[in-house]
């Protein structure tokens, strides 16, 4: 039933990143050791016909991304997610057959066990302070977060791989890699009453961001008090019941704070969704800062000689996104239509030269603190 990823390589980069990433993540599952890897389909959430209509010219049988299904049937929602039975809010589905979800800390550490017992040395807790280029190769300055030592090394091949930050370390060789940090934060459920059979994702924020041609997926503007311009909803169950939902964002990097209204806007959503989850507590919360790019496709590929650059991607399609670099780096032509698409040279002198959001941000109001 799965479409073969190498009937894939010539046509749409976001697509064949899924189904990449799908049968590398059964692979290791199979071969590698458990990641808890669960096959399961993918549905987003509509709740009105505005949506709706979005909904069909990006999925419809015209729509721009094939192999979904728009369906409107009130018992066949129930069939695909039993969840949605009783809920008013939903209006339709588009129903994606094929998915799955993964333990995220066993896959990295799956990945580390494989590079370690192929010669890899992983060098963990380093900050880059310079990087420079010389006439064999690359000169990196770095120091130990822990000890404080500093320390100079050199490299024959320099890939920067290191999600929005990517940009900063460019900058040192002279490149602009046009990607900014998008703050986005989740939150955890657990219910009895909630058994996922598909993974989710809203269809508000797609629709609004559709409707005003928004440029960036942000759900909030970037300074304070950051108002809120649409909602955007994402949520998987993993093996072990707990529920994970997320989607607020916002164009800035906030070092790891939690906003509490976001939270807040988002669990209602979830809770309008799904009623059985009306009385649950929320049991953990989270966030962090994700890489994006102004259209929205991963950044990979060749920078200069023998500097590569790979940013852009989120966690599950990461793995795919790295077959392109090594491919890349390797020089093969298997996947050439696919790096034409994410080529870190695509982008015109306007977009680089508007793409660092930086000057638009107004510093953050100092917290107050009482006693």
């Amino acid at each position: 039933g799965l479409v073969e990823t190498k009937n894939l390589t010539g046509g749409n980069l976001t697509q064949w990143l899924g189904y990449a990433a799908f049968d590398f993540y059964k692979t290791m599952q199979e071969e590698w050791g458990n990641i808890d890897f669960s096959v399961k389909g993918t549905i987003g959430i509509i709740e009105n016909d505005e949506q709706l209509g979005v909904a069909t010219k990006i999925f419809g049988p015209k729509g721009r991304v094939k192999g979904a299904q728009i369906v409107t049937d009130r018992k066949k929602i129930a069939e695909i997610e039993p969840c949605l039975a009783n809920s008013e809010a939903v209006k339709a589905l588009v129903w994606h057959k094929y998915g799955g979800t993964c333990d995220p800390y066993l896959v990295c550490n799956s990945f580390a066990q494989k590079a370690q017992e192929l010669g890899t040395e992983l060098c963990l807790g380093k900050e880059v302070l310079e990087l420079s280029k010389t006439e064999s190769g690359f000169q990196i300055k770095h120091k130990d977060i822990h000890s404080g030592a500093v320390i100079d090394e050199t490299a024959d091949v320099l890939v920067l791989c290191v999600g929005w930050k990517v940009r900063s370390l460019a900058k040192m060789l002279g490149h602009v890699v046009p990607v900014n940090g998008m703050h986005g934060q989740m939150f955890a459920m657990n219910s009895s009453k909630v058994n996922l059979v598909n993974n989710i994702y809203g269809l508000e924020g797609i629709t609004y961001w559709t409707k005003n041609r928004a440029k960036h997926q942000n759900t909030r503007d970037l300074n304070e008090p950051f108002e809120r311009l649409t909602n955007h909803l994402y949520g998987v169950q993993i093996k072990n019941g707990v529920l994970k939902f997320g989607g607020d964002r916002i164009l800035r990097d906030l070092e790891g704070e939690v906003l509490e209204d976001g939270i807040e806007a988002n669990l209602k959503v979830v809770r309008r969704i799904f009623p059985d989850l009306e009385n649950e507590p929320i049991i953990g919360q989270w966030s962090g800062t994700m890489p994006f790019t102004p259209d929205q496709k991963i950044i990979c590929g060749e920078l200069d000689d023998n500097l590569y650059v790979l940013t852009g991607s989120g966690f599950m399609r990461g793995l795919a996104s790295g077959i392109l670099l090594a491919s890349s780096i390797l020089g093969d032509n298997q996947y050439e239509a696919l790096l034409k698409q994410c080529d870190p040279h695509r982008f015109t002198e306007e977009q680089l030269e508007h793409s660092d959001l930086s000057e638009h941000m107004k510093p953050r109001q100092p917290k107050m603190m009482t006693a």
